[in-house]
């Protein structure tokens, strides 16, 4: 599984009231699913395979730290995120990526895969960290987005 997980800390009591803890919800659902849009930015040009991803959201009265995890289990996706050794797949040539590392788009890409074989043992994937490259996005607009959300169900 490929999970990434943004969070915001809270001091417990304020996560008592009511208005701070559905304000605080509704923040988590936007966030994941702005960090969901950014992972289908990955794939938009994939053609054969459509990953899902999945957002949960987790806030609860005793807690210090809501968060929301954003989730998938494909496995295409997580050899492409985190990389391999060696690859089992033969491709065409020319060969060009639709996926690059550290880049949240999706390109059109040229070749196809001829045969995957455990025999076959090529140069590995490079990672693609796209987890990363979100987290530096996201993080810092989720924690600002959350306060000013505390801040305004508590003035209300």
């Amino acid at each position: 599984m490929l999970k990434m997980t943004a969070v915001v800390e809270v001091d417990k009591s304020i996560l008592q009231i009511k208005a701070v803890r559905l304000q605080l919800l509704n923040t988590l659902r936007n966030e994941g699913n702005k960090i969901k849009a950014e992972y289908q930015k990955t794939t938009a040009t994939w053609e054969h395979h459509d990953p899902k991803f999945i957002v949960e959201k987790h806030i609860s009265r005793g807690a210090t730290m809501p968060y929301v995890d954003v989730w998938t289990s494909y496995f295409v996706y997580i050899y492409l995120h985190n990389g391999t050794r060696v690859r089992h797949a033969r491709l065409s040539w020319p060969w060009v990526s639709k996926t690059t590392p550290h880049l949240l788009t999706s390109n059109p890409g040229v070749g196809e895969v001829l045969y995957v074989s455990r025999k076959y043992k090529a140069e590995g994937i490079k990672a693609r960290e796209w987890t990363q490259e979100i987290i530096k996005i996201r993080q810092p607009i989720f924690e600002k987005n959350a306060r000013a959300d505390i801040a305004k169900a508590l003035t209300k």
